[in-house]
């Protein structure tokens, strides 16, 4: 069913952000899909993904945060109130595998009654039914394999340790140099040592697909959380099944649960590696690190040469991690023409992928403070270089308010909103899929197109005041660098951004590599 249209014409004598033109799509709840192409699709129709994370099952308390200040149903009312339409919920293989057993803490049971008694996955199905009702669809993120490891990043698939090569000078985690890999049990929350084998952990992405496989709002797995050193994408001529190749795996995982539950329809999330050294397995890669230092999850260099290839690939979407210097003071963001260096930076890590691959990219996490220094410019210009390469889904993190954090998120408290983010998150995503249900039929916003109005209106300033110096570009100059970039062309000032027209493929693309070889 195809219902209205809503225009937004130019001869309004107010500005008009972005042009749109939208209907409605009806169908039953039975009947939802999600696929890719260069988008993310639901039922072959635009989805425009406004996402936030809400962490709080991976940890020992095994429940969603919050849950202990505010009801569940109201948490996500305030969501859904400010456009969400996806939230990617971050758990553990042990949940899974002792679903039976794990019990939630820290919620307030005179303010969530319903919950009483309930275990953490049945706690997890009234989110999904919850989060259904007001239109919010569900990204599940394997973060790690047991609340155990709360605060640490396992760096593979599996739970292992690595001998490092004696011959490597330096730093043998920042160079990958991993020459054997062992698995290794962890303790679990009962003190018992479990070995997390990739069969493991698979068997586990399996059981949960399968108990949630028939809601409509399972948008997807996201298969692994930021996959860092020893990770390495792709091995080349070594063999395909090296054990720390996160590109094999991402799509030796992928296509066994299609094949084990077919009735899955969402889609597949993979996310990069972080290793910045030259990957001995992936050719024509050598003139690409020149810019170093990648966010773990964030790098995605080496899928010009070994692009992924599942069973069904209409099902797969990259999917990077990008922060600011809140997190870390990378080079890159105290060089004297930061932030104007950072387009070219962001286009060699992960930019190019949908141009290279025709595959949808959606940026699983982002965020930081807003406060009025290099935090907040890296914010709006990382905001600015998302609207410029139309790579607007995007998932922000996070729901929590944690104000202690590096990553202050959405909220202030459980109750009140950090109003100065609303509107640098919807400056990316200006026009967010809508859903809404009723009985067993599903609507959704349908055939929205938008074009971009970058700048900084709404969002603060995109250099502030204390901050602007003779080398601090300001927006405008931030934006000429962007429309540069945004050009398909090969200049000099934007060596390694491999700006390519859509139609571009992976063997002109390696040509193109040793053109900026010789430009350099």
């Amino acid at each position: 069913m195809y219902r209205g249209a809503v225009f937004c014409f130019a001869l309004i004598l107010i500005a008009c952000p972005f042009s749109l033109m939208a209907g409605e799509t009806c169908t039953g709840v039975d009947s939802i899909s999600y696929s890719s192409t260069d988008k993310i699709h639901v039922n072959g129709h635009a989805m425009h993904v406004k996402g936030v994370n809400w962490y709080g099952f991976e940890t020992p308390t095994y429940s969603l945060d919050g849950l202990y200040e505010r009801p569940l149903g109201s948490i996500l009312d305030l969501v859904s109130s400010h456009g969400f339409n996806l939230l990617r919920i971050p758990i553990t293989a042990d949940l899974v595998i002792n679903m039976d057993t794990r019990m939630p803490g820290n919620i307030n049971y005179h303010q969530n009654p319903s919950l009483q008694g309930m275990t953490s996955m049945q706690v997890m199905d009234a989110l999904f039914d919850a989060a259904a009702a007001r239109g919010i669809t569900i990204l599940v993120d394997m973060h790690m394999f047991d609340p155990s490891q709360a605060g640490t990043t396992p760096p593979l698939w599996y739970s292992t340790s690595c001998t490092w090569d004696p011959s490597v000078e330096g730093d043998n985690v920042a160079n990958g140099r991993c020459v054997d890999v062992f698995p290794v049990c962890i303790n679990n929350m009962d003190g018992e040592c479990v070995m997390y084998t990739e069969q493991v952990v698979l068997d586990a992405w399996v059981t949960f697909i399968q108990r949630y496989a028939n809601r409509w709002n399972f948008f997807g797995v996201d298969l692994m959380n930021e996959p860092h050193e020893p990770a390495i994408w792709g091995s080349g001529g070594i063999t395909s099944s090296h054990p720390t190749d996160w590109a094999s795996a991402a799509e030796r995982l992928s296509n066994s649960i299609m094949t084990r539950v077919p009735a899955f329809k969402g889609l597949f999330i993979v996310q990069g590696i972080s290793n910045y050294r030259i990957n001995p397995w992936c050719e024509n890669t050598t003139l690409l690190h020149q810019v170093e230092q990648h966010w773990w999850g964030g790098n995605f260099e080496q899928v010009r040469c070994r692009p992924l290839a599942l069973a069904d690939n209409s099902r797969l979407v990259y999917s990077p991690h990008q922060y600011g210097p809140s997190i870390y003071m990378q080079a890159n963001f105290q060089q004297p023409n930061f932030p104007a260096n950072m387009p070219d930076v962001w286009n060699i890590h992960f930019g190019s992928v949908v141009q290279l691959t025709g595959k949808a990219m959606l940026i699983g996490e982002w965020g930081g403070p807003l406060d009025g220094a290099i935090g907040e410019v890296w914010l709006n210009a990382f905001a600015d270089y998302l609207i410029a390469k139309d790579l607007r889904d995007n998932i922000f993190w996070a729901l929590n308010p944690n104000r202690n954090s590096d990553t202050p998120g959405i909220l202030l408290d459980w109750y009140n909103i950090d109003a100065p983010k609303m509107p640098l998150i919807a400056r990316v995503q200006p026009n967010p899929t809508a859903f809404t249900v009723s009985g067993s039929t599903v609507c959704f916003t349908t055939d929205t197109q938008q074009t971009s109005t970058t700048g900084t209106t709404g969002a603060g300033p995109s250099t502030p005041a204390s901050t602007t110096s003779a080398s601090t570009p300001t927006s405008a100059e931030s934006m000429t660098s962007l429309s540069s970039l945004a050009s398909n062309t090969l200049t000099s000032s934007s060596i390694g951004a491999l700006s390519l027209s859509t139609s571009t493929t992976l063997e002109e693309a390696s040509s193109a590599s040793s053109l900026m070889v010789a430009v350099s």
